[in-house]
């Protein structure tokens, strides 16, 4: 494929360091791409850039100690839930679940809810605080 940009070089897939923002704040990942060769243009596909918001998202939850995506997938897996009985469980909607395993950010206090749902050592640690 052409590139969009000098019209010259040709758009390869290739894993690539991608910067964003993340609610004001900056983050670079490594991601796949599709860059020229020529002038270093990047695009990315619908699937490419589905990846990159689940990486750079949880660049930022890393950083500020939440639960990424993939630690909500195995908390869930290692719970043998589907995504519904999961929802059910943390009492949260269906479609929230789906969009933090998809790379939404959840809020700190879901964050905590999960943890403490799911995380038999959080849930000790939070009775120790009270």
């Amino acid at each position: 494929m052409k590139c969009y940009r000098c019209g010259k070089g040709k758009l390869t897939p290739k894993r690539t360091e991608i910067a964003g923002e993340v609610r004001g704040e900056r983050y670079s990942v490594l991601a796949e791409a599709m860059v020229c060769g020529r002038c270093g243009f990047q695009a990315l596909s619908d699937a490419q850039s589905a990846a990159y918001t689940v990486a750079i998202s949880d660049a930022y939850r890393k950083q500020h100690r939440l639960l990424t995506s993939k630690e909500l997938k195995q908390t869930r897996d290692r719970l043998g839930m589907s995504l519904r009985r999961f929802a059910e469980f943390v009492g949260v909607g269906l479609a929230s679940v789906k969009r933090w395993e998809a790379g939404l950010i959840q809020d700190e206090a879901h964050d905590r809810l999960i943890r403490l749902r799911t995380d038999l050592d959080a849930a000790r640690r939070n009775v120790s605080e009270l």
